[in-house]
């Protein structure tokens, strides 16, 4: 009887130790998935940025030529 007590104690303590280290895990996954998602956010804004960048400067540079003529 004190075996299976003591199996049933060791069971429920290494579920208890599972689930804390599956709650660590899940916070990390979460972490490094707000990270993630602002690094691709920053990115993007930097290519809208780069990409209305070349528009201007090449509506800039016909505007120049259309002026030349």
């Amino acid at each position: 009887m004190q075996e299976k007590e003591r199996r049933e104690q060791n069971q429920k303590a290494n579920i208890d130790e599972q689930a804390v280290i599956w709650g660590r895990d899940k916070e990390n996954y979460e972490h490094e998935e707000k990270r993630l998602a602002e690094k691709i956010r920053k990115i993007n804004e930097e290519n809208a940025a780069f990409l209305l960048k070349q528009v201007r400067e090449k509506e800039e540079k016909n505007a120049q030529r259309k002026m030349s003529k």
